[in-house]
């Protein structure tokens, strides 16, 4: 599908056009920019910008369509501008002028138009290739996340400054208790022989993009409801901030029992 969108009259309109139907579908067909000068109800196959207009309340003059490729070269979209307008003082379009195309737009787009638009699609297409690939990240992080928690004797995430924000079950019974969200993981994990909420605040504290996961084998775990002792291999991972590599994301806690 492509999209073609403007607004007018401060009210946006949003309508969707078939790929090959169009001067945007021809574009998206091509590959190749298209100009399309005033008057548009003259050019050839002019059906859909009428048809479009009629929906709309609009009068299309003049257009200039605009593939968009990605870094592989591959078509993205089309951007589409309806309208050049003249330089000058113009009254606002009125729709019950329709058909009557006004004097403003009584104009068209040129090359320097479309030299323009090729370096916005240039930067258009590294922006949505970028989007697509965060979308497909953060899709896998979740996926990972979700099997992580399953696949691991207990896991507990945390905010930045480590209140809990996620467990399994594995993890609420070690810990003995039934409700972790929102508390303090320096509060719940207690360990024999060793102060787990010091080696919590170490980590936080050393924000080392190459040293972001801390290992501690073997640690006995006292267990709050049951009183009970386990022997576990713990580890903690440290995720820090995309946009910002001195700042903490979240954490991960993991508790494997021996």
């Amino acid at each position: 599908m492509i999209y073609r969108s403007f607004s007018y009259y401060c009210h946006p309109v949003s309508i969707n056009i078939a790929r090959d139907a169009g001067f945007a579908g021809q574009v998206a067909t091509t590959g190749r920019p298209l100009i399309i000068p005033f008057d548009a109800y003259d050019a050839p196959n002019p059906e859909i910008v009428q048809k479009t207009d009629q929906q709309t309340g609009y009068r299309t003059c003049s257009l200039l369509c605009m593939p968009v490729f990605n870094a592989d070269n591959e078509l993205i979209g089309v951007t589409q501008l309806v309208n050049k307008k003249k330089p000058g003082n113009f009254p606002p379009y009125n729709p019950a002028d329709w058909p009557q195309a006004p004097d403003c737009w009584k104009v068209s787009f040129d090359r320097n138009d479309q030299e323009f638009m090729e370096v916005f699609n240039l930067q258009a297409g590294v922006a949505l290739q970028n989007a697509k690939l965060f979308s497909t990240v953060k899709q896998q992080t979740q996926e990972q996340r979700g099997l992580i928690i399953n696949a691991f004797s207990g896991v507990i995430f945390t905010d930045k400054i480590g209140k809990i924000t996620a467990t399994n079950e594995t993890a609420k019974d070690l810990l003995g208790l039934s409700d972790l969200q929102g508390k303090s993981v320096c509060d719940l994990i207690h360990l024999k022989d060793a102060d787990f909420a010091q080696w919590f605040d170490a980590v936080l504290a050393a924000k080392d993009e190459n040293n972001l996961q801390q290992d501690y084998p073997e640690q006995t775990l006292l267990s709050y409801g049951a009183k009970q002792e386990y022997t576990v291999n713990l580890s903690m991972i440290l995720n820090l901030d995309k946009s910002d590599a001195t700042q903490v994301a979240n954490t991960l806690v993991i508790i494997n029992e021996d």
